[in-house]
């Protein structure tokens, strides 16, 4: 069964009626679906960061079996947000809040992103996982992360859905003009052979299946192609209970420049669904005659406590707030090394704080380093934080050492200036 979408055609009736209202309505659907996402990803973040936390060993040594039971925990729980962030993806483009950010992008790059966020569930369900792009060294211009998450929920069907202890593949190619993208998701028993998926015939009951065991990703797949103008989403039933998945959209592609380029900078559609803005970094730097102080803010106490422990545990002083004026009152009576700022909280927001940090009377306050944190997965969100004055932003859910590696940026420049 193919499903065919296509733009609306310019000979459609318009309507003469103002579309303001609606366009307001999407706006104030688009802030609530944020505000959703945010309630829903501290949560997660707390759960993650906890059983983080956990397997390092800052509340105590684990065996072997609870070693295995807190990764199964945190794969069930990065499967969770995968379903939170398609849910709240498909509503924004029926609300008309999410917009493609067209760029180039390197499309083994993407390809072989979308094999590694499925290489866990994979190999969990001992499934041999390869993926092929062909022509390679080829340059897409479009909304990489977009077409990432295609070949992620398209892969992510495949993996959920054939037998155990088989193979599964992801081929993806453009045809000769470079116009359209073709993406193969596929999988079956080990001696599946690729002549075959070729001549498979799509199935409706295939489709159907499908979007009873994967509806929130067959949802989003159809709402991102709707997103590009068009394109075809196919299911086709292999022998010994295999699966084809294939997905045709309308993408310009051409020749790389160069066949030797820099890994993608895509975040985990899996793990984090948004972009993180922050600094790459190793080891962080504990090694000073005092210990770097941390101002640690947020009102929500699990994470907080958490990070809170986790931080003390590898050498750093750690000072804790629950709201932006509780952090304000700590750091003039002692100036923080390094600021770790929630944004939405209650009495005085981080976004507030910042602020008020940035023009503060005391030059060594003003100028501290911040890392804001924030649950709203959007853009517009982290451009805020950076303008007001962040140095890096965090999307919750994030993991511990993902901020040790912001956090060592800083903390490891500041003292070299101060050794200068």
């Amino acid at each position: 069964m193919t499903t065919t979408l296509a733009s609306p055609s310019k000979d459609s009736p318009v309507s003469s009626a103002s579309p303001a209202p609606q366009v307001a309505n999407n706006g104030e659907r688009g802030m609530f679906l944020s505000r959703a996402g945010h309630e829903m990803r501290n949560p997660l973040s707390n759960i993650l960061a906890l059983v983080e936390g956990i397997q390092d060993g800052i509340y105590g040594d684990i065996g072997l079996r609870q070693s295995e039971a807190l990764g199964t925990i945190a794969d069930n729980a990065q499967r969770l947000l995968t379903l939170i962030n398609g849910f709240l993806d498909v509503e924004k483009i029926h609300a008309g809040t999410l917009a493609l950010q067209n760029a180039s992008f390197e499309l083994d790059e993407i390809s072989a992103q979308a094999a590694r966020q499925l290489r866990g569930p994979a190999e969990a369900r001992s499934l041999a996982l390869r993926h092929s792009t062909s022509p390679q060294n080829i340059t897409g211009e479009g909304d990489g992360k977009r077409i990432l998450q295609i070949m992620t929920e398209a892969l992510g069907c495949v993996v959920a859905t054939v037998p155990a202890k088989g193979k599964v593949n992801l081929d993806v190619s453009t045809d000769l003009p470079g116009q359209v993208l073709l993406i193969r998701a596929w999988g079956g028993p080990s001696e599946l052979q690729s002549t075959t998926v070729e001549k498979a015939v799509s199935s409706p009951p295939v489709m159907e299946r499908l979007r009873k065991l994967k509806g929130i990703g067959i949802s989003l797949i159809n709402s991102l192609l709707a997103l590009h103008d068009g394109g075809e989403l196919d299911a086709c039933e292999l022998p010994g209970g295999g699966l084809l998945v294939k997905v045709r959209l309308p993408l310009k592609c051409s020749p790389s420049t160069t066949s030797s380029h820099e890994p993608a900078v895509l975040e985990s559609v899996i793990a984090d669904t948004e972009e993180t803005s922050s600094p790459a970094g190793g080891e962080i730097d504990t090694h000073h005659s005092e210990s770097p102080l941390i101002l640690l803010v947020d009102d929500e106490d699990v994470l907080r406590n958490i990070t809170h422990d986790y931080l003390e545990s590898v050498g750093f002083r750690v000072m804790a707030a629950t709201n932006g004026k509780e952090a304000l009152e700590l750091a003039s009576q002692e100036t923080p090394d390094l600021v770790i700022m929630d944004m939405l909280m209650p009495i005085m927001d981080g976004m507030e704080a910042l602020q008020k940090i940035r023009t503060h009377s005391n030059p060594a306050l003003s100028q501290v380093p911040i890392i804001a944190m924030s649950g709203l997965a959007v853009p517009a969100e982290r451009d805020k934080c950076m303008i007001a004055g962040a140095d890096a932003c965090l999307v919750k859910p994030f993991g511990i050492k993902q901020l040790e590696m912001a956090m060592n940026q800083f903390l490891n420049s500041r003292h070299t200036n101060a050794d200068a």
